[in-house]
């Protein structure tokens, strides 16, 4: 089923992927990556000297990110267009959800975008880590 998506030349060299697995560790990856986004964007408003915000108002504009990042992966434009447009959703959602002045929300945004890719690089080191000393990927019997 998801073979439709990685090009026709790439898959005689990817015969034995247990892509259950992958997609599981994608999975883990985003529910935990969600929940830490919670808390950053809560970090990010008031980095931005606004209020406390609260953690109904983190979850609304989750929410509304991920909603946009449900329509981007339906909408037939490239990737290069999409990102930008989910970082001015991202934006707007700041803005509105948070109450924050535009140059606030578009500073919340970067800081909870920089956190995002330093929480990912984090996420991939540790996974890094998992393999090299246990030889083998988690749930898994081994790399063989």
């Amino acid at each position: 089923m998801f073979e439709t998506w990685i090009p026709p030349w790439l898959l005689p060299w990817l015969p034995g992927i247990p892509w259950l697995r992958i997609w599981t560790y994608l999975a883990v990856f985003y529910v935990t990556y969600s929940l830490f986004t919670l808390w950053s964007y809560r970090f990010s408003i008031r980095a931005t000297g606004m209020r406390e915000a609260t953690f109904q108002e983190a979850a609304m504009a989750r929410a509304a990110d991920v909603g946009l990042l449900i329509l981007a992966f339906f909408l037939p434009l490239s990737w290069l267009i999409k990102l930008p447009l989910l970082f001015l959703g991202q934006i707007v959602a700041f803005a509105l959800v948070f109450r924050a002045p535009a140059g606030r929300a578009i500073i919340g945004a970067m800081l909870s975008w920089l956190m995002a890719g330093l929480f990912t690089v984090i996420y991939l080191g540790l996974l890094a880590l998992y393999v090299w000393f246990f030889r083998s990927l988690p749930y898994s019997q081994g790399l063989a």
